[in-house]
């Protein structure tokens, strides 16, 4: 059986990428310590059969010995590896939460100086709105008065040509 397990470390912001590959018949050498006890045990037990022991009963057994000396230095060097890599991984994301930190403090740093030229702008809006309407009222006058005038003016002289 060819299986094989790939894990990939993306770094954030960069393209490069680290492969590994182990296959399933790699894990499978690798045992677990209840594993390795388990098998020790059973072969122990149908290779001899038990004595009498002449010991007491309080003594301890021993734990019987890994047989592969390798295992518990490839799983450090692989703990290691994953936890330089997830460290590296953990500082991008924060160097990352602190870039988007800054842009959301810039963003509403932005919207808020929008915010207070459109109110500036709407209170210019509505001072001149208000100045226009004192401008037409104004002008109005001054038409009701001129037109006031004008027929005060027209009426005189047709008291005058009568006259």
């Amino acid at each position: 059986m060819n299986t094989y397990l790939c894990i990939m470390f993306v770094g954030a912001g960069k393209s490069s990428k680290s492969t590994s590959r182990f296959s399933v018949a790699d894990l499978q050498d690798i045992a677990s310590p209840r594993s390795l006890k388990k098998e020790l045990a059973a072969s122990q037990s149908n290779s001899e059969p038990k004595g009498v022991s002449t010991k007491g009963k309080g003594t301890k057994r021993k734990k019987p010995t890994e047989s592969s000396e390798g295992l518990p230095l490839m799983k450090r060097q692989l703990h290691d590896y994953v936890s330089e890599k997830f460290a590296k991984v953990q500082i991008l994301l924060d160097q990352r939460l602190a870039e988007a930190d800054e842009k959301i403090l810039d963003l509403q740093k932005i919207a808020l100086a929008k915010d207070k030229k459109i109110s500036s702008l709407e209170k210019d809006n509505n001072t001149l709105h208000k100045e226009l309407i004192l401008a037409e009222i104004t002008a109005n006058r001054e038409n009701a008065e001129f037109m006031d005038g004008a027929k005060l003016s027209a009426a005189i002289a047709m008291l005058k040509i009568k006259i």
